[in-house]
């Protein structure tokens, strides 16, 4: 188990990379909803809109270059609760909502967007089982 600084410094670092984030994607024109929004079943880090949809970005803090990707990052379990957490925030904007979830990671060195992947899982089929 991680030291409470360890903790405290992963908290500092991820609240950090959510910030690179939400810049690159104001940057491009999409407008933020909210951020951490927590339910009981899960954390949902940015919501915002890029056009007409709805987006959940989880963001993904990455300290070296390795081959495997941000959206590999994020396990089946993260997402069945990331797209349980989604459907309960989608609930309090009404029917006929179109929703996707995305993953971007950011270099923790850098403070570089390293990836932007959209659509990187189904809520459906995720939230099935």
């Amino acid at each position: 188990m991680a030291a409470a600084g360890d903790a405290s410094t992963r908290r500092a670092l991820g609240a950090w990379c959510e910030e690179v984030a939400v810049r690159h994607l104001e940057s491009e024109g999409w407008r933020i909803l909210d951020r951490n929004v927590h339910f009981r079943v899960g954390e949902l880090d940015i919501i915002a809109r890029d056009g007409d949809q709805v987006v959940f970005v989880e963001v993904r803090a990455r300290r070296r270059r390795d081959h495997f990707r941000a959206e590999d990052s994020v396990g089946h379990g993260k997402q069945r609760r990331l797209t349980r957490a989604g459907l309960l925030y989608l609930q309090r904007l009404g029917p006929s909502v179109s929703a996707r979830f995305d993953v971007m990671a950011v270099d923790a060195r850098s403070g570089c967007v390293v990836a932007h992947h959209r659509g990187a899982f189904d809520a459906v089929a995720m939230d099935s089982g």
